[in-house]
């Protein structure tokens, strides 16, 4: 916890004293393992010094940590000069591994409300896996609400990302969830839904790619995904630099609007619950400090089923009075993986699906 004195308040109110990074990784191997903790509470605000102004939850500089089962939650990175990296985890030169983490109200945003990239995560150069995370409620003050990576190869397998803004920075902002340059990003059954790329809207400055900005020659593979209600002024779920990126294979997904790719869909994935902002209209002009730090409240991105789902609030299965169609609607040929009994034998579209 980076809360030194214990009287953190809402919108990361006295949070002056707190630790710069809860949690440092410079030069570690993979054997070294962060599991099952709770990451919140830093602060990575100095204007006067670049390290101390990114990964206000995790530094990892030449790291390769192994992080398990853990939660960053109300993490802070920012300067006056251009915003911080990374509200959560920050990470130069390595090669860090997380599973089954969750990302929820993490901030990377200047001290005066402008700029700031990677509201969760922010990478630069290195490989990176991503398997069964979540990232809710992340904010980024210009690009990659979620996560913002460059030169990094980046693999994420089975996330979702729900509720993540990229907003209002003093050049545009790009990627709701995702913002890429110059790498390669592979994403397979995740979930990206309900993000937003947002410019005040008397900003001539544009807002690009609501799910995901595809970025000067990044190659991008993306399988088996949902991507649905996501918003920006172009390109609502995915939007490509004009400046030329890499190759780009995009198949079996659900994308709201259309895209070209062999088994593509445009369904309405008929998702359990979206999950809603608190606090604002998303679409609004929101240029006052009341507004400045928003409340993510998650919903359920499981998809329902006749047949039978999961229900993570009550801990059971239940059976719905619909099927989404991306139930089975995946690759044919691709494996099941762990889809439980009774299934169509075809792999689910979604974080869920596989």
């Amino acid at each position: 916890i980076g809360d030194l004195n214990g009287n953190d308040g809402p919108a990361f109110a006295n949070n002056s004293d707190n630790s710069l990074h809860v949690v440092t990784a410079e030069g570690t191997e993979s054997r070294a393992v962060l599991d099952g903790f709770v990451i919140t509470g830093g602060n990575a605000c100095d204007e006067n010094h670049f390290k101390r102004s990114n990964g206000g939850g995790l530094f990892c500089d030449h790291g390769n940590p192994t992080v398990i089962d853990c939660t960053f939650r109300g993490n802070y990175a920012g300067d006056h000069d251009g915003g911080g990296r990374g509200g959560a985890v920050y990470s130069t030169q390595g090669n860090p591994s997380f599973d089954r983490c969750r990302f929820e109200n993490n901030y990377a945003v200047a001290l005066d409300g402008g700029e700031g990239i990677g509201g969760a995560v922010s990478l630069d150069s290195g490989s990176v896996t991503l398997t069964e995370c979540s990232f809710l409620g992340n904010v980024s003050g210009r690009d990659g609400g979620a996560v913002y990576c460059n030169e990094t190869d980046l693999k994420a397998t089975h996330c979702l990302f729900s509720g993540n803004l990229a907003r209002f920075g003093g050049s545009g902002s790009r990627g709701g969830a995702i913002c890429a340059w110059a790498g390669n990003l592979t994403l397979s059954q995740c979930t990206f839904a309900n993000n937003t790329a947002l410019t005040k809207l008397d900003d001539p400055a544009a807002d690009y790619g609501g799910a995901l900005f595809i970025g000067e020659s990044t190659n991008l593979i993306l399988l088996h995904s949902v991507l649905w209600a996501n918003s920006a002024r172009y390109g609502s779920q995915i939007a490509l630099t004009p400046y030329g990126v890499g190759s780009i294979i995009l198949h079996y997904c659900d994308i709201q609007g259309g895209y070209e790719g062999f088994g593509n869909v445009d369904v309405d994935p008929i998702f359990v619950k979206p999950g809603q902002w608190i606090g604002m209209n998303i679409q609004g002009n929101a240029s006052s400090a009341a507004t400045e730090f928003l409340l993510w409240e998650p919903g359920d991105y499981h998809l329902m089923s006749q047949g039978g789902r999961w229900d993570a609030a009550a801990k059971t299965w239940v059976q719905d009075t619909v099927t989404s169609p991306c139930i089975d609607a995946g690759d044919p040929g691709a494996l099941i993986m762990y889809e439980p009994f009774p299934n169509g034998g075809v792999v689910n579209m979604g974080a869920y699906g596989g």
